[in-house]
């Protein structure tokens, strides 16, 4: 049976959960678990007291004794042996004096809802994906990672993450695309990311050439209407919980044999988010209102036969992305691609 390295501190067993995680080896429902266990302790314990920082250590090495035994009797026990050997030898080496290898250090860290690419011993890249396509890039440096892995550990959303990290003098930024993301967080973080599907969470399984498709992973092109649901609720949310092929588990399959016409496209779209299409399609150029569209395209036959998602930011940008296929366009473009007679609607909150 594993045991746990008696000398590992709270923020090296916190750390080695994340690594797991990171691995595929965790489930992103046990990393939250914890979390919650964390935060549990966090509110019965003066922070910093002796008591706080046991009681830590206790939720710490029981879940990750729990989750290395359980690894050990399934399907993955030959990775776990070979993760759990390796992590061991790691810290027999720093105890000895020798640093850690950097193939340990590049390794891609899953840390609540966002990535975490350390790119040296103290430094740390950390990404948080958003809804609707791109980045918020955070640096972090002066802080070692396991420290800084374990108290970043409480941001789950983009909000907590730019409410935070100005206080603790760390610097925010946008990136709107891959190129931009390479530039602004360095080609290490940028490979470990288009490496990794956009939600900072969960391992991915069967992975094709190309980028994976973290809002469609069946990789249909039958259930735009679930695509553009997921997009919406995930937003709502505030961070990734939600698939396509979640949305129509919990909210009803949305493929062909269904025959959506624009009208059962946005029931199936409200039910699932909680919001209200306008009654008439709306325009979304020229100063429209700031929120999210559900975008009808595709004209022929008498009929739609794709819907993508459309967001107006608060700066009046337009932004149009077909979740299915995961193509970011300008409104143009979409008229371009897909036929100029598209119609909006936007979804606004129920009354």
């Amino acid at each position: 049976m594993y045991d746990i390295d008696a000398a590992a501190s709270v923020e090296e067993l916190y750390l080695d959960m994340v690594r797991l995680h990171s691995a595929g080896l965790l489930s992103a429902s046990r990393l939250e678990s914890l979390h919650q266990s964390l935060d549990e302790v966090d509110s019965r314990h003066e922070d910093g007291s002796e008591e706080h920082h046991a009681q830590q250590r206790v939720v710490l090495a029981s879940s990750l004794r729990r989750a290395l035994h359980e690894l050990r009797q399934g399907e993955n026990a030959g990775v776990a042996e070979a993760w759990y050997e390796g992590r061991a030898y790691a810290r027999k080496l720093n105890r000895a004096g020798v640093r850690e290898a950097e193939h340990y250090a590049k390794n891609t860290l899953l840390i609540a809802g966002m990535m975490g690419v350390p790119t040296g011993k103290e430094d740390l890249v950390l990404l948080v994906a958003l809804p609707v396509g791109g980045y918020v890039v955070v640096k972090v440096g002066g802080i070692a990672i396991h420290r800084a892995a374990f108290l970043l550990r409480k941001l789950r959303s983009v909000d907590d993450v730019l409410e935070h990290v100005k206080p603790w003098g760390l610097h925010a930024r946008y990136a709107a695309n891959d190129a931009e993301l390479r530039r602004v967080a360095g080609n290490e973080a940028a490979d470990a990311a288009l490496r990794t599907q956009a939600h900072i969470g969960a391992p991915r399984e069967g992975q094709r050439p190309g980028r994976e498709n973290v809002w469609n992973p069946s990789d249909r092109n039958d259930n735009c209407t679930a695509c553009v649901a997921t997009i919406i609720r995930n937003s709502l949310e505030g961070y990734f919980k939600y698939s396509a092929d979640e949305m129509e588990r919990l909210f009803g399959y949305a493929g062909r044999e269904r025959q959506f016409n624009v009208d059962a496209s946005l029931r199936y779209i409200e039910k699932a988010t909680g919001l209200k299409a306008t009654s008439k399609p709306v325009t979304m150029l020229g100063g429209a209102p700031v929120g999210h569209y559900a975008i009808f395209t595709r004209w022929s036959d008498g009929g739609y036969r794709h819907v993508v998602y459309g967001r107006v930011t608060p700066t009046g940008r337009v932004v149009i992305f077909d979740p299915q296929t995961l193509e970011h366009m300008t409104y143009q473009q979409m008229q371009q691609r897909d036929g100029a007679m598209a119609r909006p609607f936007r979804l606004e909150a129920a009354e």
